[in-house]
């Protein structure tokens, strides 16, 4: 499903289908016909379902609602493997639960009159008549563009976490967690190739069954000259089921004929015959003030990584309008680079602290570092983990949830996301490699050059802009300068915006002549030829600091959510 909520009344009331519906319409995208659809269960007296632009098609008499995909396999008294959530009801209770690596999220709110389900915080926050902002997900979405590890905005809404069954009871009005597994493949190999063939069969096994129950037409991927999404379509190219399977490929013009993701997607699908669903970003946001508004409301603001979407989400009302329900993604529960110490793994994760950063003690934070340090997860390394299985599971336990998982919310508004390779069982498979051979994702970059027929190069440059290229304008800075000035709320004191605001000022890029410096030249170096060891040494050493510029426009996403969100309490 796409947004979805379930609501439980204590007590029956007569404005449960209107105040559902006005919920909704504060988070429905402006530029596309919505399908807003809410019931009352036939199995239920209490409890209430509403679904934003449902991928399939869902009616009174349903008991279950499952968004994303899971594994055809015996599960018995375990959890369904693969990238999913999933909700049932009946008379008695609700119950739900998220897939292992949380890659869709879950959030709830209990109180003495309502339990309140959703995909979407902003959807909670408008049906519990009250928002209070939650100042750890402030704190860790200043310094780190995220909300921190399991933070919702709202201070009373709670996220739904892997390894739990919770079964809520209309009866009792009591939530009762259970812990449970995951139900896996067990998989065995014997050697390296043998690991590779698997790993390919376990991946196109889940393309096989998706076209079961889902029109490949309906489908849309994302291809660009990484090994990703290169690998899912290689693999999906072997199966005939996945003939009419669209292509696209997104990213800003470029006026010197570098190559990059464009360029890379443009002559594989050139290679293969097929067609390119080709689709440009623009090199700065319009209104920036009206991007900000959309995109909060799309996806609950969970992270600031808005360069993919300048157009404000144009890509994704186009695809909607041409009824395309899916879009085929290469999230992976694998990941690359090695990191020596805790502040490394935290930038890794999405979660960099304060004083992380050299610079930190220029601003005035109020009391936002000490608020964090209270928040901080325990990421430690265990004893006798080594850096390769350190690094692999703070990825599951810590990015996933907090950052790829936000994509997601994102997006899905329009399109569900399916990634077929975020399995547990695709990682128990992988994990089952001794540590000093799992390298930089090094089977999916195997698989991909093996059954790649085009021969063109995987060392392609991003066409997506950096954050800091999209908004170096003088446009942005001097809107940030100016909402800055006027920025008036209980988040932030007048001494905290004073030391962003004065900091803030214009000056372009070094490169935006097009021409590569002396430091990216020998970037792409290191990144290309020094062993991995000596690289993560040399980034342990480097500095790092948080620009005003960031800090500004994190500012201004902030006090829009306080205002967004508490403007829809009902």
């Amino acid at each position: 499903m796409s947004k979805v909520l379930v609501i439980s009344y204590k007590n029956s009331t007569d404005t449960a289908e209107a105040d559902i519906r006005k919920a909704f319409d504060t988070i429905a995208p402006e530029n596309i016909k919505n399908d807003i659809f809410i019931f009352q269960p036939d199995v239920s007296t209490h409890t209430f379902v509403g679904v934003l632009n449902s991928e399939t098609d869902i009616d009174r008499s349903a008991t279950e609602i499952i968004s994303g995909y899971v594994r055809p396999i015996d599960s018995k008294q375990k959890l369904n493997d693969g990238s999913y959530f999933q909700i049932n009801w009946d008379l008695e209770k609700v119950k739900f639960n998220v897939d292992r690596f949380e890659s869709k999220s879950l959030w709830f709110f209990q109180d003495d009159e309502k339990f309140i389900l959703s995909n979407s915080q902003l959807l909670i926050s408008s049906l519990k008549e009250n928002f209070t902002i939650n100042r750890n997900a402030v704190s860790w979405f200043l310094s780190a563009g995220s909300t921190g590890f399991q933070n919702a905005w709202d201070c009373d809404v709670k996220k739904v976490v892997h390894s739990n069954e919770y079964i809520f009871s209309v009866a009792n009005w009591k939530l009762t967690v259970v812990k449970k597994e995951y139900a896996v493949e067990k998989i065995n190999f014997s050697s390296k190739k043998e690991f590779l063939k698997k790993y390919v069969d376990l991946t196109k096994d889940v393309f096989i069954n998706l076209a079961k129950n889902i029109s490949v037409r309906k489908m849309v991927l994302p291809l660009s000259g990484g090994n990703d999404s290169r690998l899912l379509f290689y693999i999906a190219h072997q199966l005939k089921s996945y003939k009419e399977l669209a292509l696209a490929n997104w990213g800003v013009k470029k006026e010197n004929r570098e190559f990059d993701d464009k360029e890379a997607a443009k002559k594989i699908v050139k290679f293969y015959n097929k067609s390119l669903k080709d689709y440009y970003l623009p090199h700065s946001i319009k209104d920036l003030n009206s991007f900000f508004d959309t995109y909060i409301k799309n996806g609950d603001c969970r992270i600031d990584h808005f360069n993919a979407y300048s157009d404000q989400f144009k890509i994704f009302e186009q695809l909607y309008s041409e009824d395309y329900k899916f879009i085929i993604r290469g999230d992976i529960p694998f990941t690359e680079g090695l990191d020596l110490n805790e502040k490394m793994s935290r930038a890794h994760i999405g979660i960099p602290k304060w004083t992380d950063f050299e610079n930190y003690g220029s601003y005035v934070l109020d009391n936002f570092v000490s608020i964090q340090e209270n928040d901080t997860p325990d990421i430690a390394r265990k004893e006798n983990e080594t850096l390769i299985e350190w690094r692999d599971r703070l990825y599951i336990d810590y990015r996933i949830p907090t950052v790829i998982s936000s994509f997601d919310d994102l997006i899905n508004s329009y399109l569900v996301t399916i990634s077929p390779m975020m399995s547990y069982s695709h990682f128990l498979l992988y994990e089952q490699q001794n540590p000093n051979k799992r390298g930089d994702k090094a089977h999916i970059s195997t698989l991909s050059q093996q059954l790649d027929k085009s021969k063109i190069s995987f060392n392609a440059l991003p066409s997506i802009l950096s954050m800091e290229e999209l908004m170096t304008t003088k446009e942005n800075i001097d809107y940030l300068k100016s909402y800055l000035i006027e920025m008036n709320n209980e988040i932030f004191s007048k001494e905290m915006i004073e030391s962003v605001s004065k900091n803030l000022f214009y000056k372009p890029l070094q490169n935006s002549n097009g021409k590569k410096t002396v430091k990216s030249l020998f970037i792409e170096y290191a990144k290309s030829s020094l062993p991995l060891q000596l690289k993560s040494f040399l980034k342990s050493k480097q500095k790092r600091d948080v620009s005003s510029l960031t800090l500004a426009y994190r500012m201004v996403m902030v006090d829009k959510v306080y205002k967004i969100f508490n403007q829809t309490a009902i």
